[in-house]
């Protein structure tokens, strides 16, 4: 179950599915979906089903005769914001690399001392959102403690997203961290490489699948600076906002 297109399932039970069910590798993801959409239950990945119909979550828009034209991009997960201690004005997030099981990982992801540039941003407190590994990239270049690890606070999907409803804006590479805070309609910067995956267009900074989420894309492949200095810019703005809104 991919969290973009589980928007869908509403659809199916307008169509007539009379009860619709989840499954897939990552239950604990799935019972994120079951608390915000009308489902029926969650099954185990092996079965069985007793279903008339199994459906792979991205054939949803063709089997529900969704036209892009029709996409809405409204915030359709809700979640309690974790208790997190806010250290700044603007209080940011942070993902800078995907699984690296995911054959392109290599082009979309980049190393954590490419957001450097941000970091002399007046009153703006960032957070490391990165699980496993990879979040140790924070300690070796020395930003323990300024980059504070939420890690711990993210056990689960249930639990990140708690965590993203915490904070102010989110940045990340292409990756399910992304796609979560569209979900939740939390601003989102989202870096993507200059041969991007279809469903972020190819032109526009907007997304068609999420009002919050600005869309920064690489004119050169590995050449993420600009977008950084996007980034910035899009920051300052969030940071200026909220001191205009309070």
């Amino acid at each position: 179950m991919e969290s973009q297109f589980c928007r869908f399932i509403p659809r199916l039970k307008e169509m007539g599915a009379s009860r619709v069910y989840l499954t897939g590798p990552l239950p604990d993801l799935l019972h994120l979906v079951s608390d915000n959409l009308d489902i029926d239950g969650v099954l185990p990945l092996a079965g069985p089903y007793g279903c008339d119909y199994v459906l792979g979550s991205m054939s949803l828009p063709w089997r529900c005769d969704i036209q892009l034209s029709s996409v809405r991009g409204v915030p359709y997960f809700v979640a309690e914001p974790a208790k997190l201690p806010r250290r700044g004005k603007l209080n940011v997030g942070l993902v800078w690399r995907g699984n690296a099981a995911y054959l392109a990982d290599t082009q979309r992801s980049m190393p954590f001392t490419t957001y450097c540039p941000l970091f002399d941003l007046p009153g703006v407190a960032f957070y490391s959102l990165q699980v496993g590994p990879q979040g140790l990239e924070v300690t070796e270049a020395g930003f323990d403690g300024f980059v504070a690890n939420l890690e711990p606070f993210m056990p689960n999907w249930r639990g990140t997203a708690r965590v993203i409803s915490a904070l102010d804006a989110v940045v990340s590479i292409d990756t399910s961290v992304a796609h979560l805070a569209g979900a939740l309609g939390k601003p989102v910067f989202t870096l993507v490489t200059s041969n991007s995956d279809w469903r972020w267009d190819r032109d526009s900074r907007k997304s068609i699948w999420y009002d919050s989420m600005t869309v920064i894309r690489q004119k050169q492949q590995d050449d993420w600076s600009p977008c950084i200095e996007m980034v910035r810019h899009g920051l300052k703005w969030h940071l200026e906002a909220k001191r205009q809104a309070a």
